[in-house]
């Protein structure tokens, strides 16, 4: 198991510079590298989430502030709610593979570009984010900075058009700014629990 951790190390590790582990502080060595190993690998699969999506939320949000006008609210939830609800039958009839999938760049693009459009329009781009990222089964950490990073991107996407389309006002921008002090106590109130709650929970 030692010699297997071991391999599992980056080329780039100094752990290659010697012959496999064959003491236990050679394998203490090896198991900690491998498990560093490891968290790359989890971190990349999130990054790789963020630049999928990201790449098509610009798009995605400049479409929503050319339809503001012709798309309703309502339209908008609905075609949220049947996302999420088939979302949730596929979930619940099919049986979860058991490993994570793979995505792809197709999917991170057209998911991504999708959670961009309802969030611009309707602030629902949640379920079509989820659609694509919950079956890569992210690790909790990991799972948590992706959905922060990108819709950190498309909400800086959605400034322009916001802009645009008169939303941004004096009287919405003094609403906020009365509301930052509680959001920011609730984001640390989040950030405490999700780094106490159990994997399996969570």
């Amino acid at each position: 198991s030692c010699t297997l951790s071991w391999l599992s190390c980056p080329a780039s590790s100094s752990v290659w510079a010697s012959p496999p582990p064959s003491g236990a502080a050679d394998c203490a060595a090896s198991a900690s590298c491998a498990a560093a190993s490891a968290d790359t690998s989890a971190i990349s699969s999130g990054s790789v989430a963020i630049s999928e999506g990201g790449t098509s939320a610009a798009t995605a949000s400049t479409a929503g502030w050319l339809l503001a006008a012709y798309v309703s609210d309502s339209a908008v939830r609905l075609m949220v709610g049947l996302i999420a609800l088939v979302f949730l039958l596929d979930t619940w009839i099919r049986k979860a593979p058991p490993t994570p999938r793979q995505p792809t760049a197709a999917g991170g693009v057209f998911w991504g570009g999708v959670a961009a459009f309802t969030s611009t329009l309707a602030h629902a781009g949640g379920p079509p984010f989820f659609v694509h990222v919950l079956p890569q089964k992210l690790e909790k950490m990991t799972f948590v900075g992706t959905i922060t990073l990108f819709f950190w991107i498309v909400n800086l996407c959605k400034t322009v058009p916001y802009l645009a389309l008169g939303q941004l006002t004096l009287e919405t921008l003094t609403i906020s700014a009365v509301l930052i002090p509680i959001a920011i106590v609730a984001n640390m109130i989040g950030f405490w629990l999700v780094r106490r709650i159990s994997p399996a929970l969570f």
